[in-house]
């Protein structure tokens, strides 16, 4: 079995590479593609679609080994999860169970079937949310993983009680990428004074409501130099209305607040968006581990209004910790933007830069990875 080769199995309801989305889809493409940059022999095993299938023909993703799964691998309960162990079986049935070292996982009931198919092979699980009510069967899912990866220390100390007690298992943190082109790229929009961007899922966890309310406190002053953009959909690409999203075009349309609906935005035109906006304020009211969003505003030079649920604060830079407030208070929000709004932040970015180089850079991320998979 060659030691440098790692098998990726995609067990979400959208395909690699992240055509359509999703931010657990964008993090293990990169991380494929950045292993196999670096020598190693790398397979990835998901759903696919026409747009996915085309993807994987261009040049930069012939390096990866692509397997399709046969059917669609969702849990939605026990039932769920023995359909989706039942389906990864007859998946891995097509690859030679010595063909990989490593095999990753991110939904954990997927271990026992994959120590099936290979008993020698590592296995780790990539943890990017975890759910209180599966924490007793973690303890279980756990004895046959040898390595957690947990993307914040928030994440970390969420799931260290409930792994096996049984297993000697490693767990470490490793915080999602950010690319050259995010980090580097020269803007080619210009960002519009007291601009202020929302992008995300339109969904209650993700607190829109909370920062229309806060833009609704700001003296008349304030609110209407304010130019609010709206990133997102209700679930991914080409998603309906909900309650919720109808909601909060209501709140919208009884203020006078200046707002767009930007509507879903492909991930390879997101920091375009990024660019024409000064403000980022992610306003979550549930405990985020670690969302794409902070590292990627800051990135492009946004300054970052933050709640303190979750792991976000791991993903803010020192520089923008003044203005963390707490899940779900619109009147601390209103506080801080009035704060952003009147203040000149005028170079505070290559400070900024420098922190996220040194936690996110995409080479140091694949470096973590490279280290822990060859323990």
């Amino acid at each position: 079995m060659n030691k440098k080769s790692v098998l990726i199995i995609n067990s979400g309801s959208l395909p690699m590479p992240p055509v359509d989305g999703g931010a657990i889809q964008q993090v293990l493409h990169q991380i494929a593609m950045g292993l196999s940059l670096r020598g190693w022999k790398v397979g990835v095993l998901t759903i696919t679609n026409q747009e996915s299938e085309e993807a994987q023909l261009q040049e930069e993703a012939r390096s990866v080994k692509w397997y399709k799964i046969k059917g669609r691998l969702q849990s939605g309960g026990i039932s769920g999860i023995f359909s989706a162990q039942k389906i990864l079986r007859q998946s891995l049935a097509s690859i030679p169970p010595n063909e990989y070292e490593n095999v990753i996982i991110y939904d954990p009931y997927l271990a026992g079937t994959v120590n099936r198919w290979s008993s020698g092979t590592n296995i780790i699980w990539s943890v990017h949310n975890v759910r209180n009510r599966t924490s007793l069967l973690v303890k279980i899912w756990s004895r046959h993983i040898s390595k957690v990866v947990s993307i914040s220390r928030f994440l970390k100390e969420t799931i260290d009680p409930t792994l096996s007690k049984r297993s000697t298992v490693i767990h470490v943190v490793i915080h999602n990428p950010l690319s050259e082109k995010w980090l580097n790229e020269q803007p080619i929009e210009f960002k519009k004074a007291n601009s202020i961007l929302f992008c995300g899922r339109l969904i209650p966890e993700k607190g829109l409501d909370v920062l229309v309310k806060a833009i609704n406190l700001l003296s008349e002053r304030q609110r209407k130099t304010v130019k609010l953009g709206i990133a997102g959909s209700t679930h991914f690409k080409g998603a309906s209305e909900s309650e919720y999203s109808t909601h909060v075009r209501d709140l919208l349309e009884k203020s006078d607040i200046n707002y767009k609906f930007l509507g879903f935005i492909d991930h390879k035109e997101l920091h375009n968006v990024y660019d024409a906006y000064q403000i980022l304020v992610i306003p979550s009211n549930w405990a985020e581990p670690a969302t794409l969003v902070a590292g990627e505003g800051q990135a492009r030079d946004c300054i970052v209004i933050s709640s303190t649920a979750g792991g976000l604060p791991e993903m803010v830079s020192p520089t923008w910790h003044p203005y963390l407030v707490p899940p779900g208070d619109a009147e601390r929000l209103t506080e801080v933007l009035s704060k952003v709004i009147d203040f000149n932040h005028e170079g505070y970015s290559e400070e900024v830069k420098l922190w996220l180089k040194k936690e996110f850079h995409i080479q140091h991320i694949v470096t973590q990875w490279e280290r822990l998979l060859i323990l």
